[in-house]
């Protein structure tokens, strides 16, 4: 009842009603703060006073028209009918009298009123020392129901350590938020005491929302005196407090939880003071504060990163700027000088790092994009580990072409200029940059996602050309060989030098430059050897030079048009130029280790002189062989040159020919391999076959050749019937070397270019007169004897016919007949002529490389049929020498093979005249 009265005093009838001295009616009542629109919403200071009692006392006691509210008047007597006037001027005298026992009652009802006032204050004194010792269970219930603690920022601006212990220095915003009933105990309570508020405070901060022990304190925060709003219910704070660490694991927890979650709570506890006017109380707090996390720092960027050069302790310099957005608004770290290391997830959950790296000045403040510069140095990988090599070539290639690679952040135990974990010994950084252990701790067990951005310069292959282009087609499928020469612009970003050891080019070749798609693909089964040149290179640039070889080269499905005009354009064509683009994996030396930049993409042009058909100049054939004779083939060998003018060498692979002689098939020629080499002249031994069936024209083409005619006009007559100035053959002994051969070439994809190949060869005149090297006739005897040689080497022949005319200028002489197998006629068989002894560095014609030499045959001596006319011009060259001319058709056995009716002619030739059998 005590309390109560206290806490809603009832005063005495004539306090309400009675004013205070010196003071007007419509005075109120002292309080302890004014009234403003927030009071009227809650119980008022002094409670069951009605409303209406104040017009209660006035209508009590009605003011005088004087406006003297403030004085008492006695009522008028209802008895006396005289009108006011009258009785006002008859009793000017008894009113004197009135008014001075007037005063005499004022003073008395002052003096009542001053000593209930002071009763009152007493009597207020000692309720609420009464108060005070009786209600810490009210005040501790009270504060429980009614009183809200809200946090609006808890920052930490600095740690350090003092008296072996961590201390953060905290900015602690927020507010106490009064519920009703509190609010209006607390107004009341003021109006008694005055000011109402807290006292220092040391409380207990516990990670989460229960407090499983006292030992999982994770500090102590001491909270400064504060006063509360009486005129709100609403008492902001904002204030700095040390915290003294306590337990650094706690501490470590919570770091962690507060930076990966996106909401975290701190349960404080312990004694808070209350300060009461002059009078002090106490409760226990225990009260739960929720904080929201940064949500693990999702919105990270690497907004620069440059690659400055070499570190001195190993691996690449690094430096850079992190924007890292911090969504918490009521939680921000200062983390000053901090390491992190860089890793690149690995396929099996194990991340790799590839870089150390030390923020400088860093903070997290609260709602805000904070900006911090990195510096530091890339860790080499082992050359022994795979799984490390290979995310790094991918990491270093999606850098190379502009890509965005996201990494994991983690804080680090060393920093870039340390040794390993001296974490004590930092180098040039001092102790107080550093973050506490326990920070540092909880920054490991963290992992950020950033994105490294790529260059801003993805085009590291400026150019690709190919030269000394070599086109194989020896096999099924052509191979490609060539050197490379590749112009690399390093981005601005890397800063250092990176020596390239080898690449591996996929080559795609388009025959125009706005193709959209290639007609073939060149791809190396492996990469070739590469030299880097840096020295003497524009700024920025350096050049590679590596080789194909024997790279598979592939048409593309429905692409052989396009392979046939591009191999049109090397061979018959003046130029040929194609466009190649492609992809290329290069193998770099560099301070990070030894890594594969993969998919560097390039593109080009090959222009090239053309082949002109293998016409400027054509295809010689340099000498022809007669190896062996078979039934149905004579076998020859030709040593062939060809020109290739193409800065392209193409090899052709096996190639058959057709032979054609005046339009017709005599035979076949096999080149082995038709390499031809670029820019020069390429020398060749063909191996080729003169068909038996085809025996017209065959012996044609042989007796012409044998009889080292280059070109004599065509006159079909019979050999006995000539004019003797005429010839018995055309003289032609050119061959047309055709690719319709219809097995030419082994290649599908060269077989439409070699079907449409051809060219004309004419085989070289001998150096000496072949078959027919001298003869003598003899006059008295009417006989002839010759002198034969066997023009070619490797082979023997046997004359086994001869039907031969002679003629001496304009003048037949005779002729001669001889069936040498024909023993009946007296002949002891065919005339043998054995091959050229030719030297061992000799050709196959022998004549090439050496010196051959041919083995003379004496004939026997056969029978000649004069003519008077010519016979009278012969005898007056009886003991000298004449020059004669020889038509002859003759019949030569080459092994198996019987060449009949071979015409065979010769002019010039010396016959010695003899008298004599």
């Amino acid at each position: 009842m005590i309390i109560h009265f206290l806490l809603e005093p009832k005063l005495p009838f004539f306090f309400y009603h009675m004013p205070l001295l010196g003071e007007s009616s419509s005075s109120s009542l002292p309080t302890a703060a004014p009234r403003t629109q927030t009071d009227n919403e809650h119980e008022p200071l002094i409670a069951n006073i009605p409303d209406s009692s104040e017009q209660q006392r006035k209508d009590k006691y009605p003011a005088r028209p004087n406006g003297n509210y403030g004085t008492l008047s006695a009522p008028p007597d209802p008895t006396d009918s005289r009108p006011l006037d009258q009785t006002n001027g008859e009793s000017s005298a008894s009113i004197r009298s009135i008014n001075s026992r007037r005063g005499s009652l004022s003073d008395a009802c002052r003096m009542c009123l001053y000593t209930s006032f002071a009763f009152l204050m007493v009597l207020s004194i000692i309720g609420a020392i009464v108060l005070l010792a009786m209600t810490p269970e009210f005040a501790q219930r009270s504060f429980n129901d009614g009183v809200l603690l809200e946090f609006n920022e808890a920052s930490i601006v600095n740690a350090t350590r003092m008296n072996n212990s961590d201390v953060l220095t905290l900015h602690i915003a927020g507010q106490i938020t009064l519920k009703d009933p509190a609010y209006g105990l607390v107004q009341k309570a003021s109006w008694v005491l005055g000011d109402i508020g807290t006292r220092t405070s040391i409380l207990e901060v516990y990670n989460g929302p229960l407090i499983l022990s006292a030992s999982t304190s994770m500090g102590t925060i001491e909270i400064p005196p504060l006063n509360l709003n009486i005129t709100s219910r609403f008492t902001k704070f904002n204030f700095t407090t040390p915290f003294t660490v306590a337990n650094t694991k706690e501490l470590m927890k919570f770091a962690q939880d507060a930076v990966a979650s996106k909401e975290v709570s701190w349960q404080i506890a312990g004694p808070v003071g209350l300060k009461l006017g002059w009078f002090g109380a106490s409760v226990v707090l225990e009260r739960e504060v929720i904080l929201e996390g940064m949500e693990g720092l999702k919105q990270a960027n690497l907004q620069s990163a440059i690659f400055p050069g070499v570190h001195p302790r190993g691996g690449i310099a690094l430096q850079g700027t992190v924007e890292l957005y911090n969504p918490s608004k009521m939680l921000s770290i200062r983390l000053g000088d901090v390491d992190f290391g860089i890793y690149l997830p690995g396929s099996s959950g194990n991340d790799k790092m590839i870089a150390v790296v030390r923020a400088t000045d860093a903070n997290l403040i609260g709602g805000k994009w904070n900006l911090f510069g990195i510096s530091g140095r890339t860790i080499p990988q082992s050359e022994n580990d795979e799984e490390a090599r290979i995310i790094m070539d991918r990491f270093l290639s999606a850098y190379l072409h502009g890509n965005t690679t996201i990494v994991h952040v983690r804080g680090n135990r060393f920093g870039p200029d340390d040794d390993g974990d001296p974490y004590c010994e930092r180098g040039t950084t001092t102790a107080s940059s550093l973050p506490p252990e326990w920070l540092r701790k909880a920054l490991e067990s963290l992992t950020l996602q950033i994105p490294f951005p790529g260059t801003s310069e993805p085009d590291l292959i400026r150019s690709l050309e190919l030269s000394n282009i070599k086109i194989d087609f020896a096999k099924n499928s052509p191979v490609i060989s060539a050197d490379v020469a590749a112009m690399l612009k390093k981005p601005d970003e890397m800063q250092f030098s990176i020596n390239v050891t080898e690449i591996h080019p996929k080559v795609y070749l388009y025959l125009h430059e706005d193709s959209d798609s290639p007609f073939g693909q060149l791809v190396p089964e492996k990469g070739s050897k590469a030299e880097t040149v840096e020295k003497g290179m524009p700024e920025g640039m350096i050049k590679v030079i590596s080789k194909i070889d024997h790279a598979p080269f592939e048409v593309m499905p429905g692409k052989d048009d396009e392979f046939q005009k591009f191999l049109g354009k090397i061979f018959y064509g003046q130029r040929g130029t194609v466009y190649i683009r492609g992809l290329a994996n290069a193998v770099v030396d560099c301070p990070i280790g030894l890594l594969t930049i993969h998919d560097l993409e390039f593109k080009g042009k090959l222009d090239t002189k053309g082949m002109s058909g293998m016409k400027k100049p054509p295809p010689q054939v340099t000498s022809i062989a007669l190896l062996r004779g078979s039934k149905d083939v004579l076998h020859i060998q030709s040593n062939m040159e060809i020109t290739n003018p193409s800065e392209v060498q193409v090899n052709l692979g096996l190639v058959r020919f057709s032979l054609e002689y005046n339009g017709e098939l005599v035979g076949d020629v096999t080149m082995d391999e038709l390499l031809l080499h670029p820019e020069s002249t390429s020398y060749f031994k063909a191996q080729g076959r003169l068909f038996a069936a085809r025996s017209g024209p065959v012996v044609k083409f042989i007796g012409n050749y044998i009889s080292g005619i280059s070109f004599w006009t065509k006159q079909d007559v019979e050999p006995v019937k000539v004019n003797a100035l005429s010839r018995i053959g055309d003289g032609n002994t050119s061959l047309t070397v055709s690719g319709r051969h219809p097995n030419a070439t082994l290649s599908k994809v060269l077989a439409p270019l070699v079907r449409h190949m051809e060219f004309v060869v004419t085989p070289p005149l001998f150096d000496e007169a072949p078959l027919l090297a001298a003869m003598q006739m003899n006059i008295l005897s009417s006989t002839t004897i010759l002198w034969l040689r066997n023009p070619f080497a490797h082979i023997q022949l046997e004359m086994i016919k001869l039907n031969a005319t002679a003629a001496y200028k304009s003048a037949e002489i005779g002729s001669a007949h001889a069936n040498f197998g024909n023993a009946n006629e007296g002949w002891t068989g065919p005339v043998v002529l054995p091959p050229l002894l030719c030297d061992s560095h000799s050709g196959s014609r022998g004549d090439d490389d050496g010196n051959c030499s041919a083995i003379t045959v004496e004939t026997p001596k056969i029978p000649v049929l004069t003519k008077s006319l010519g016979f009278e011009a012969i005898k007056k060259a009886l003991g000298g020498e004449i020059e004669v001319a020889v038509k002859s058709i003759v019949s030569i056995k080459i092994d198996d093979l019987l060449l009949e009716n071979l015409q065979y002619d010769r002019d010039n030739l010396t016959a010695k005249i003899r008298k004599g059998f």
